[in-house]
């Protein structure tokens, strides 16, 4: 029976650590498992716990600050930060961050925590890029409201354009370029402003409309004659 286990554990690295060997030994017998190995689960609690020490910290310096512009808007970018990091170890669970998400939603601010965290994802700014994580947060985001949304639009444009943690499909890709110019995003103005200038992507050729919105870009997402 000992030789049984003994193979079955060395059929496979990934149940090293459960049997408590990472190759089969000779003498037919287990070896015991090395300091590393024994210490290992107890150093991955001990990276958990101070990322939620930090967490903690971020989270109280985020109430701190509510009342502070700037400084809140940075500070919940702390918080978001470190979701993002306890996600890709899975230190938390995404249902714990959406309930974040949403928390921050209610005080009326416009923050978008997902559109931060999908952008993190995408960018791997602190973190593993993951653009498939990106996309599902972005899109996570887009259902409420906010003044990050046209972020998450433009954003998510530029994936399905290219194929990145998405099919790649430029109908979509415009259809979503388009619903962020509706939100007065200004690249995504601008994007769209040039393809009707230069007749690409499917356009005909229409200078008055890309000049238009090329205007609006250049203002912010403002028509010059309302600025």
């Amino acid at each position: 029976m000992m030789k049984k286990v003994v193979s079955l554990c060395a059929a496979s690295s990934a149940f090293f650590f459960l049997c408590g060997c990472d190759r089969a030994p000779s003498s037919g017998e287990k070896r015991a498992a090395s300091f590393a190995e024994r210490e290992k689960p107890s150093a991955v609690r001990k990276e958990a716990e101070t990322w939620r020490e930090r967490l903690d910290a971020a989270v109280a310096g985020s109430v701190r600050e509510k009342e502070n512009g700037s400084e809140h808007v940075k500070a919940l970018n702390d918080v978001a930060a470190l979701y993002a990091e306890g996600l890709q170890n899975g230190w938390v669970h995404p249902l714990d961050v959406r309930a974040w998400c949403d928390s921050v939603a209610e005080t009326g601010s416009g923050y978008s925590g997902e559109t931060v965290i999908g952008a993190m994802f995408l960018y791997g700014t602190g973190i593993k890029r993951d653009a498939v994580a990106a996309r599902e947060w972005f899109e996570y985001g887009l259902a409420r409201p906010g003044t990050q949304r046209g972020n998450a639009l433009y954003m998510l444009g530029m994936m399905y354009f290219k194929g990145d943690g998405a099919d790649q499909d430029l109908n979509k890709a415009l259809g979503l370029w388009h619903k962020a110019a509706d939100e007065e995003h200004p690249a995504a103005m601008g994007l769209l402003g040039r393809a009707y200038m230069e007749g690409k992507m499917g356009f005909e050729k229409d200078a008055a409309s890309g000049l238009a919105l090329l205007e609006k870009a250049a203002n912010g997402g403002k028509s010059p004659s309302s600025v």
